[in-house]
């Protein structure tokens, strides 16, 4: 795995277009507006599970975006 990527043989490096990101997976239960608009309340300090129940995801959802577990791409301001 390492090796592939550190020689530039790894999908990502040779067929970027399949490095899919964020919406653009089809299984994706948030957009980037959705995930930016979940990092700036948890900025603000509203809790998680507030935040997943009104945005209609599982609270491990809104848990991997608060680590930067998912979403990495989206930037994440001051916190």
């Amino acid at each position: 795995g390492d090796d592939m990527v550190r020689k530039g043989r790894h999908f990502t490096r040779t067929r970027p277009e399949l490095n899919l990101r964020g919406s653009q997976l089809p299984h994706a239960k948030l957009t980037e507006e959705k995930a930016r608009e979940a990092l700036d309340r948890l900025a603000r300090g509203e809790r998680g599970v507030d935040i997943a129940r009104s945005l209609q995801v599982s609270r491990s959802t809104v848990s991997l975006l608060r680590r930067g577990r998912i979403w990495k791409h989206v930037h994440r301001g001051a916190a």
